[in-house]
């Protein structure tokens, strides 16, 4: 099983979760995310997913290694890096999140958004965001290096030797 999500945003759903009042449709969607959702909370990780998603995605689409999306956009290397390979501990700079708009011809405060770097406004931004990470999540099969490095995690994860 694939997680998406840092544990700790299980962990708040869960939390959330139990303290909710049951509702269904457009309406209590609205109201259970305007008013459990603030920002710095699970709205704002899932953008943020949703965002080094959307990063990773535009540059393979544009046929660009990471190194070359960094000198056309005028960005650091390493914050590319970081923000492909979700460190949620990296917060990209507002100018960042704006060459990375105008690189791309995106609108620069819905990127903000998704970066987690505004609260998102909207319900069905929100939903968006989450449909995009599970439709976007990876199905390809492994390669061979993948597999063998999978196969000697699992050996290692299945051992009872504590070597």
């Amino acid at each position: 099983m694939k997680f998406l999500f840092p544990a700790e945003w299980y962990n708040a759903a869960a939390k959330l979760e139990d303290s909710s009042t049951p509702g269904a449709g457009y309406l209590a969607r609205h109201q259970f995310l305007e008013n459990l959702f603030p920002s710095g909370s699970i709205c704002e990780q899932t953008s943020r997913i949703a965002f080094s998603q959307f990063i990773e995605l535009s540059r393979r689409n544009d046929n660009l290694s990471i190194e070359d999306l960094a000198n056309k956009s005028h960005i650091e290397v390493e914050d590319i890096v970081k923000i492909e390979n979700k460190d949620y501990s990296y917060v990209p700079t507002l100018d960042t999140i704006s060459r990375l708009a105008q690189f791309w011809g995106v609108n620069a405060e819905r990127l903000a958004e998704f970066a987690g770097l505004a609260r998102v406004k909207s319900p069905r931004m929100y939903a968006q965001a989450v449909t995009f990470i599970a439709t976007t999540a990876s199905v390809e099969p492994l390669s061979q290096a993948e597999s063998k490095s999978l196969q000697e995690m699992h050996s290692l994860l299945t051992c009872n030797d504590r070597k």
